[in-house]
């Protein structure tokens, strides 16, 4: 399990108009697919570190949580099931979070799909590189619609 740096910290502020910035993002993703690929993942431990490092944005974001995309790129097999879906709704409870899961192998489809529309997102398995980068450049753009959606 791993959080992805972005510069100097562990998120991405998309809204910030450098041009690029999404891009770059799902450069960075899937250059490090291929390194981790067929790793055993404790995706519980993953989504609770994911949801330390939220809350700590959110502290900064003074009373005003900003809405947040978190991408889960996973083989889809959880080393503890349960533990991984108790982390999940952490993440339910909070109105400004989608979680978007990326299966790659030999996924639990559907555990992955139960987990993502817990928290307003989808499950997306893609073909290829190519089409997990068009697949989170348009995600992200979409990013706003679908929390004015999920909060409903």
């Amino acid at each position: 399990a791993q959080l992805l740096p972005f510069g100097n910290s562990f998120y991405m502020d998309s809204a910030s108009g450098k041009k690029g910035v999404l891009e770059d993002a799902a450069r960075l993703v899937v250059d490090r697919i291929g390194n981790a690929y067929g790793q055993s993942t404790n995706m519980g431990l993953a989504m609770v570190k994911a949801h330390q490092v939220l809350t700590e944005f959110d502290k900064m974001s003074q009373g005003n949580p900003q809405p947040t995309m978190i991408v889960l790129l996973t083989d889809g097999v959880p080393t503890d099931p349960e533990s991984f879906l108790k982390s999940i709704k952490l993440f339910a409870e909070m109105p400004n979070v989608i979680l978007y899961i990326v299966g790659l192998g030999n996924p639990d489809q559907e555990l992955m799909t139960r987990a993502a529309h817990l928290c307003g997102g989808e499950y997306f398995e893609p073909a290829d590189a190519g089409e997990l980068l068009i697949w989170y450049s348009k995600r992200a753009r979409d990013l706003t619609i679908k929390m004015k959606a999920h909060k409903e």
